[in-house]
C-alpha cells in the first residue's frame, strides 16, 4: 500500500508526458503542412510571388526595352522621345542590375549557360545596337536606316527570347527535381516523428 502512491503518481507523470508528445507531435505535423512546400502558406507565397511576376515586365527580360525602342522610332512619337530615350536608359540600368545579382547565384550548368551567358549576350548586343544606330537614325530622320536597324534589334531580340524561353525550361525542370523528392520526405517523415514521440512515452510509462 505505502507503494501505491508513488506507482500512481509515476504512472500519471508517464501519461501526462505521453499526451504531451502526442500534442506536440500533432502541432509540429499541422505546421509542418501549412508551412513546407504545397502548404497552404506556401501556396499563398508562390501566388503572390506569381502575381507579380505577371504583372511586371521581368528586368533581365528585355522585352519593355524592345517595345521602347520601338516606340522611339515611331514618327509620331516625336513627343515623347526625352520620356523613351531616359526609360530606354533606366532599363538598361535595371537590366545590369538584375543580371549582377544572379551573378552571384549557384545556377546549374544549364541554366548559367543559357541566363548568364547566352541571353545576356544578346541582350548587351541589343542596348549597344539600340545605342549606335536606330536612335541617331531617327533623331536625323532617317527612317530607311532606322528600319533597317529595327530588323537588326528583332534579331537580337529573338535570341534573346529564345534562351529565356530555354532557361524557363530548365528552370521549371529544377522546381520539379527538388519540389517531388522534398514533398515525398514529408510525407513519410512527419508520421514517423509522431511515431517516435509516442515510441519514447511509451518506453518512459514501462520504465
Amino acid at each position: 500500500m505505502s507503494r501505491l502512491p508513488r506507482r500512481l503518481q509515476l504512472l500519471l507523470g508517464c501519461l501526462a508526458l505521453a499526451v504531451g508528445f502526442t500534442v506536440f507531435g500533432a502541432w509540429t505535423r499541422y505546421t509542418i503542412g501549412q508551412t513546407s512546400i504545397g502548404g497552404p502558406a506556401y501556396n499563398r507565397i508562390v501566388l503572390d510571388k506569381n502575381l507579380v511576376a505577371g504583372i511586371l515586365p521581368p528586368p533581365n527580360y528585355i522585352i519593355e526595352s524592345y517595345l521602347t525602342v520601338l516606340h522611339l522610332a515611331d514618327p509620331e512619337r516625336a513627343s515623347q522621345r526625352d520620356v523613351l530615350v531616359a526609360r530606354m536608359s533606366q532599363l538598361r540600368k535595371d537590366y545590369a542590375q538584375r543580371h549582377k545579382f544572379w551573378l552571384e547565384d549557384d545556377w546549374p550548368q544549364g541554366i548559367k549557360a543559357r541566363l548568364l551567358k547566352d541571353a545576356h549576350q544578346a541582350a548587351v548586343g541589343f542596348f549597344e545596337l539600340a545605342d549606335r544606330q536606330p536612335l541617331p537614325a531617327t533623331s536625323a530622320g532617317d527612317r530607311v536606316a532606322a528600319q533597317d536597324a529595327l530588323r537588326k534589334l528583332e534579331q537580337r531580340h529573338l535570341g534573346h527570347r529564345q534562351a529565356i524561353d530555354d532557361v524557363v525550361v530548365l528552370s521549371k525542370r529544377e522546381q520539379q527535381g527538388v519540389e517531388a523528392p522534398t514533398c515525398a520526405r514529408k510525407e513519410k517523415a512527419t508520421p514517423m516523428d509522431l511515431l517516435g514521440a509516442l515510441t519514447i512515452a511509451g518506453a518512459d510509462d514501462t520504465a
